[in-house]
């Protein structure tokens, strides 16, 4: 019988940092891709968005030719940064929690990942743009 260690409850493999459930994880959903190949044209984001944020997730997909979770991940991360702290939960008087969000993309070089997450940050970045030639017109009217 193979002796245990410690770090084993965390289903952490000897001399690595990884959780085993990574493992577990991947290979089911590659199970799920492989019995099931009409799962990859998913979207997953059409029953948690509203539908014009998911037809644009999917509209995307489609045109850069990336799954949905990639402009879906980017278009997350955007919207938790627009939010930020401005919401939060009140534990109880004195202590209030904000929601953290860490999103990662993997994938190989040359799938897509950068310009369909750039087509998502594109909009946003216009109205940002917008707004700071806004505000550097009005500053020119208040110099002396």
């Amino acid at each position: 019988m193979q002796q245990t260690t410690d770090r084993e409850p965390l289903g952490l493999r000897e001399g690595s940092e990884t959780p085993q459930i990574l493992d577990h994880v991947a290979a089911r959903k590659l199970d799920l891709l492989v019995d099931n190949p009409h799962f990859a044209d998913a979207d997953p984001f059409d029953e948690v968005l509203a539908p014009a944020h998911a037809a644009a997730i999917s509209e995307i997909s489609r045109a850069y030719s990336v799954p949905a979770g990639v402009p879906g991940c980017a278009f997350l991360s955007l919207a938790g940064a627009c939010i930020g702290r401005t919401r939060g939960i009140a534990i109880k008087p004195g202590w209030e929690e904000h929601a953290n969000m860490w999103i990662v993309l993997v994938g190989e070089s040359g799938t897509g990942k950068s310009p369909a997450t750039q087509e998502i940050q594109r909009h946003l970045f216009d109205l940002e743009n917008g707004w700071y030639q806004d505000f550097k017109e009005s500053e020119k009217e208040h110099e002396f």
